[in-house]
């Protein structure tokens, strides 16, 4: 049984790796930089549940009575890195409709994302193959590393959305002085 979850894990997991010629397109409902700031939006949502379930599952690699909870964590992870892998690709496919600012924003993430999905990765497996003795193994560790990149993309996409906001701010106010000029 742990043979076969921990293939289907690694195997769900994999979607970072899938090139992004394969990557889906949203359908066209609004102009593309409306589509990806919803995404980011999106993506920067998930990041949060990651940082959540990571800082979790770190506190909690030292105690031997949490161990039946961590699948549940684990599972949040996965889907997250999951959806964040699918959501990058399609973005990084469109990145030439993108403004600047989105661009920066999935050229920062997507590393960051990459190296998430590795831990994570190696996270279940470990918990996969030595779930009673997590605390002798790389878990405490990896989970820290989830922890710490999933913070670090939460605040990098923070800052891009707060900034393109300002910016949006400062254009309506423009408009507005030179409207009442």
């Amino acid at each position: 049984m742990r043979t076969i979850y921990s293939a289907a894990v690694s195997a769900a997991l994999i979607v970072f790796s899938v090139s992004v010629g394969q990557a889906a397109s949203k359908p066209n409902n609004s102009s593309p930089a409306i589509q990806a700031r919803d995404m980011l939006e999106q993506i920067d949502s998930w990041s949060a549940s990651m940082v959540r379930a990571a800082d979790w599952l770190a506190v909690t690699a030292w105690d031997p009575r949490f161990t039946a909870s961590r699948l549940e964590r684990l599972d949040i992870l996965k889907d997250d890195v999951n959806k964040i892998g699918r959501e990058l690709r399609v973005l990084e496919a469109e990145q030439a409709s993108l403004t600047a600012w989105e661009s920066k924003a999935v050229d920062e993430v997507l590393p960051l994302m990459q190296v998430t999905s590795a831990y994570t990765s190696g996270a279940i497996q470990t918990y996969s193959s030595d779930r009673d003795h997590l605390w002798t193994t790389s878990f405490p560790d990896d989970t820290a590393k989830i922890f710490e990149d999933a913070v670090r993309v939460k605040e990098l996409l923070d800052g891009h959305l707060k900034l393109a906001a300002v910016h949006e701010q400062e254009q309506r106010l423009e408009s507005e002085v030179d409207a009442s000029r």
